[in-house]
C-alpha cells in the first residue's frame, strides 16, 4: 500500500533527487499538520482554589501558571505565548480603552464593531491573557469590570 501510494505521488516519485526531498519534507509538514489538528494541546483547566474564595474557580496553564478573576460565566479566557500585546491583536481592532488589573497587569479592550476583546499584559513573562464576552449584551464597562479583577494565582 505505502508503495502505491508513493507511486501516485510526483513530488516522491520523481526521478530527482531534489524534488524528492522537497516532495518528504513537504508531505512531512502536512503530515504534522494533521496530527496537530487531531491530538490538540490544551491550554487551560479549571480546578478548585479554596483559599482565595469558596465560589472562584482557578484557571491553570501550564506556561503562564494560575489565575483567575470574576464573571467566568460571562466571559471565556485564552493564554497566548508572546511578548507584544500589540502584535497579538487583530488588524481591525481598535483600542477603545485600557486599565489595570488586580494585580497591577496593564490590559486594553479592543473592539471590532459590537465584538470586545481585553488583552492582560503579562508579556514581560511571556504571555498574554485574552479574554472575551461570551454573550453580546455584556457591555463595555462591565467587561472592564471583569477586566479590574484578574489576578495570578501563588
Amino acid at each position: 500500500m505505502i508503495l502505491s501510494i508513493k507511486e501516485k505521488l510526483p513530488l516522491i516519485n520523481s526521478s530527482f533527487k531534489g524534488a524528492r526531498i522537497i516532495g518528504y519534507v513537504f508531505f512531512g509538514f502536512i503530515f504534522l499538520m494533521i496530527v496537530d489538528m487531531i491530538f490538540p494541546e490544551k491550554d487551560q483547566t479549571i480546578t478548585d482554589e479554596t483559599d482565595f474564595k469558596e465560589t472562584a474557580n482557578v484557571l491553570s496553564h501550564r506556561g503562564f501558571g494560575d489565575y483567575t478573576f470574576d464573571g467566568q460565566v460571562d466571559v471565556k479566557a485564552s493564554v497566548k505565548k508572546g511578548t507584544d500585546v500589540v502584535h497579538m491583536m487583530d488588524m481591525s481592532e481598535l483600542p477603545i480603552d485600557y486599565g489595570h488589573t488586580k494585580d497591577g497587569a496593564s490590559y486594553t479592550v479592543t473592539s471590532t464593531g459590537k465584538h470586545l476583546k481585553g488583552y492582560a499584559d503579562y508579556s514581560g513573562e511571556g504571555y498574554v491573557l485574552v479574554l472575551q464576552p461570551r454573550r453580546t449584551s455584556l457591555t463595555k464597562k462591565e467587561f472592564m469590570d471583569i477586566l479590574d479583577t484578574v489576578r495570578r494565582v501563588d
